[in-house]
């Protein structure tokens, strides 16, 4: 499956650096150039689909460091960053790919979510169903709940098994400062298909407030009139200080950030309740750690990170789908 990475070229300042090249490394080797935009952000895509390592390591150069030991000169240095990209495993070799978002969500619009899939069926002597694509959006922090729910029905075949189709969130108050959209889709062969991200939204208010002065300059001893305006049922409260005030203490002034800061912040994990892990136990790996002979050659297994699943995901979120319940009665 097409992976989609962004690589951003900045400034010391943080201004965005245009029209440079960066080259790109895969496990220390040069797969490719790559030229940022206005925004100083370089777009690539990698096929994951033929890789069998358990992790890879992704590190971009923009210039090569000078080394020069003379004294009193001072040199640029310019990092290499790296990063790292982990396995997801899938035992029917399908996957669920969510297009993230770089930017911060903008308040009373509506965002277009691009949902990539690849669902294998070699295995399916049907090679025809409907899947239903199921998603959720959850607010973690303060609320710790459901905001949004529901289903895509796309018909798959054997010549439509990888496809895109969009979801349409309304950003809204309710959804800040973050939100996380879960998708997943229950495959023929019994396995779970998912995938999560986490969306950065502005940080805004459902109750509008305006303050504004009946004239702009005045006199000393004049009288001036506060015109403010807000949502019926709203609670203002206003503060008047010397400006002087705010220049000595400009880290006590109100704003959108210091109220999101008062928030509490759930750290949601794993299945517990009170004080109990309800969660079940590691199972023991299916292969034995003794020699194997072939040929006239001995051979060990080699333990391997399997990597993510789609149990980790949802195991974040402190839920679990039905259909990863297996069969059983619910009561």
């Amino acid at each position: 499956m097409r992976k989609r990475f962004l690589i951003k070229l900045l400034n010391p300042d943080n201004s965005p650096i245009p029209n440079e090249v960066v080259q790109l490394h895969l496990k220390d080797k040069i797969v490719g150039n790559y030229t940022t935009d206005v925004n100083g952000i370089a777009q690539f895509f990698l096929d994951t689909s033929t890789f069998t390592y358990p992790n890879i390591t992704l590190k971009a150069a923009y210039k090569a460091n000078e080394n020069c030991q003379a004294r009193g000169w001072v040199l640029p240095q310019y990092p290499q960053p790296e990063y790292f990209v982990y396995r997801f495993y899938s035992k029917t070799n399908s996957f669920i790919k969510i297009v993230q978002e770089m930017e911060e969500l903008r308040c009373h619009q509506q965002k277009r979510v691009l949902v990539h899939y690849l669902l294998n069926m070699e295995d399916l002597e049907d090679k025809t169903y409907t899947a239903n694509f199921s998603y959720l959006t959850i607010q973690m922090i303060s609320k710790g709940v459901i905001i949004l729910h529901g289903q895509q029905i796309i018909e798959i075949n054997d010549n439509g098994k990888k496809g895109v189709f969009s979801i349409s969130i309304d950003v809204s108050p309710e959804l800040a400062p973050s939100v996380d959209l879960l998708v997943y889709s229950l495959h023929p062969g019994g396995e779970m298909v998912m995938d999560s991200t986490q969306f950065q939204i502005e940080k805004c208010f459902k109750n509008q407030v305006n303050l504004s002065f009946s004239k702009e300059k005045s006199l000393p001893g004049s009288n001036i009139d506060l015109q403010v305006s807000a949502a019926s049922n709203s609670l203002c409260a206003l503060r008047a200080v010397d400006q002087s005030v705010l220049l000595l203490r400009n880290y006590d002034q109100l704003s959108a950030q210091s109220v999101y800061n008062e928030l509490y912040s759930r750290k949601l994990h794993g299945y517990y309740f009170k004080g109990l892990n309800l969660e079940d136990g590691l199972k023991a790996p299916c292969l034995k750690d003794e020699h194997v002979l072939y040929n006239g050659i001995y051979y060990t297994p080699a333990w391997a990170d399997f990597g993510k699943d789609a149990y980790d995901l949802v195991k974040k979120y402190t839920i679990i789908p039905l259909h990863m319940m297996g069969s059983g009665t619910v009561e």
